[in-house]
């Protein structure tokens, strides 16, 4: 968010300034969306041929989301995206609660998540 902590106020200038495309997903820390996680996934769909560069302040939303894609769009099996996902943070309460509903909102709850 513009407003975080460390924070770069001309992020979107710097990224485009280096070559690359920007694509800004506020995502609010304390309240997750479903919107949000369907504007990533639609992003990484547009991109699919690309390299893409993602990214948070402290990268727990971006862990998050990228869990997410990792086994709802590429069939990644809960287990090991799990793995990746516990190297960067253990979800709080808010976005356990949020992984968890998206699982069940993309009908893929159920597949080994031990968290």
């Amino acid at each position: 968010m513009p407003d975080s902590t460390n924070a770069l106020p001309n992020e979107a200038e710097l990224v485009c300034e280096q070559g690359m495309a920007y694509v800004h997903i506020p995502v609010v820390w304390e309240a997750p969306k479903d919107d949000d996680l369907d504007r990533f996934f639609q992003t990484m769909a547009q991109n699919r041929a690309r390299k893409v560069f993602v990214h948070c302040v402290v990268n727990w939303r971006v862990s998050c989301f990228v869990y997410l894609y990792r086994v709802i769009e590429q069939g990644v099996a809960m287990k090991v995206a799990e793995e990746s996902l516990l190297e960067i943070w253990k979800p709080n309460p808010v976005w356990y609660s949020f992984i968890e509903r998206s699982l069940v909102r993309c009908d893929v709850s159920g597949r080994g998540s031990s968290s």
